[in-house]
């Protein structure tokens, strides 16, 4: 960050400091500075600058936030290198005051008493680890965003012709809570595009908060699967809304550089787990 004087660079903070405030939120930019921006106005519109912070990690050094970014109230991480979601959240995070970390992609959007919400089940509820709110679209309809752990029936529902047939479709609507009732308050994991996150209750993966192994793809899994693993909880908040412009690019083409992360990062995920665990009884 030296070559943009203007700006405000996030050190990792000493142990005193850490927890000294209630929040954090956590925007993982990589050439997204427009949605990034957009998304700072909201944040500093909701959020209690008393008691809340914002750091936004830039994983691409070639690209820098407009000089207007910089007039606000936001600490900047600059990463050496594109280190993926789950890296950039483990940057983040050791740099990070709050006591409750709120991880957002910048296309995920909080709507008016999202964040509120979040907070409150937080509170509701001593065990949960995770907390993921309701993720909508533009039209306002709810994306399938939170799921139950993958059986290897779930995959082959999902990318291949077996999810056409009658078994495939219902391993795929139980697989996404499409089962009439809606999903549960207490869910297997949920996309990371939003989620509150306790650190203090999360085990942790080699000290480290995300496992970095997974480069994009499946670090969502792996941390709600820690957090069920180590005696926590995942909900559901489905009163936090956010809304959230996904972009499935691991399913727009059979073959693409999305799919083979994808790919490469259930392969690892088998391999740490040797298998596809379910959620502890």
């Amino acid at each position: 960050m030296a070559d943009v004087p203007s700006a405000s660079p996030a050190a990792e903070v000493p142990a005193y400091e850490r927890g000294s405030l209630a929040l954090t939120a956590i925007v993982v930019n990589y050439r997204t500075w427009e949605e990034t921006h957009a998304l700072l106005d909201i944040l500093h519109a909701q959020l209690d600058r008393q008691s809340h912070e914002i750091l936004v990690v830039n994983n691409c050094r070639r690209t820098h936030p407009p000089a207007e970014t910089y007039e606000r109230p936001v600490r900047f991480v600059e990463s050496v290198r594109n280190v993926g979601f789950a890296g950039a959240v483990n940057l983040a995070e050791a740099c990070a005051r709050g006591r409750l970390l709120l991880v957002l992609n910048p296309d995920a959007v909080p709507q008016p008493g999202a964040v509120p919400a979040l907070l409150d089940a937080h509170a509701r509820y001593p065990k949960a680890a995770v907390l993921l709110p309701k993720l909508v679209d533009a039209e306002g309809q709810a994306q399938p965003s939170v799921r139950t752990f993958y059986r290897f029936k779930t995959i082959l529902a999902a990318r291949t012709p077996y999810g056409r047939t009658a078994g495939g479709r219902r391993e795929l609507d139980a697989h996404l809570y499409r089962n009439g009732a809606g999903a549960p308050e207490r869910v297997d994991w949920g996309q990371g595009a939003a989620m509150l996150i306790d650190p203090q209750r999360l085990p942790r993966e080699r000290g480290r908060l995300m496992d970095e192994r997974f480069f994009l793809y499946m670090e969502d899994v792996d941390l709600c699967l820690r957090a069920w693993r180590g005696g926590c909880e995942v909900r559901y908040v489905p009163q936090a809304v956010f809304a959230h412009g996904h972009r499935r690019e691991s399913g727009s083409k059979p073959i693409s550089l999305a799919n083979l992360r994808h790919f490469t990062s259930l392969l690892r995920f088998l391999l740490k787990y040797r298998g596809l665990p379910q959620r502890p009884q």
